[in-house]
């Protein structure tokens, strides 16, 4: 139906004198779907990043016979531990003292936060890696800290690079992972990484 009201809008246009007309309706989820509607040109946009347009696509591309259809995502985001504290059981961590720990507790510090993207209802609700294991966010995501649970982690220390997004030895955690935490898109989880965070294009 769309691309029937397209196709009418474009001899329309024609028909009014204009000639040579680059024709373009596709976005990513459309450019996969629909090989008919790319006319001389298509706007992809998410999925030139590697990422789905929604689980939709997905699996509409998957019922049409494209299963083996693959995107590969090329964001990552990666911080480094600034701090570790040591606290003991029952300590409480975070503003509003939202949690409290159940065992001695090894507690890393990350310098990014809301500010810099980070949802705050990963609080106490999502992970991040280091050195290939998952760390287990504990406490309220602060402005420009976050708190993680790194007991299980011996080789932890100041330094050690945290993946946000991206993957780290077997363990992967990607936007959609952080959007279905938070009840969102991969869009917004990608769009609101601050400005203030460092680009590093690597080849």
């Amino acid at each position: 139906m769309q691309i029937q009201k397209f196709e009418k809008a474009v001899l329309l246009a024609e028909s009014l004198g204009y000639k040579n007309l680059i024709r373009h309706m596709c976005a990513s989820a459309s450019t996969m779907l629909f090989s008919s509607a790319h006319y001389e040109m298509v706007r992809v946009g998410i999925s030139l990043y590697g990422l789905w347009p929604s689980i939709q696509t997905r699996l509409s591309l998957n019922l049409n016979g494209n299963k083996n259809f693959q995107l590969s995502p090329i964001l990552s985001w990666k911080t480094r531990i600034v701090h570790i504290q040591n606290h003991p059981a029952n300590s409480y961590i975070g503003y509003g003292s939202t949690f409290q720990t159940s065992y001695p507790t090894k507690v890393a510090i990350v310098p990014i936060g809301y500010y810099e993207g980070l949802d705050r209802k990963l609080s106490s609700n999502g992970d991040m890696l280091v050195l290939g294991k998952r760390a287990r966010i504990i406490g309220r995501i602060c402005m420009n800290m976050t708190m993680l649970d790194v007991t299980h982690i011996p080789g932890a220390d100041v330094g050690s690079i945290v993946t946000v997004i991206g993957q780290d030895g077997e363990e992967l955690i990607t936007a959609d992972d952080i959007a279905d935490r938070t009840h969102t898109i991969n869009y917004e989880i990608t769009t609101r990484i601050s400005e203030s965070v460092c680009r590093i294009v690597v080849d």
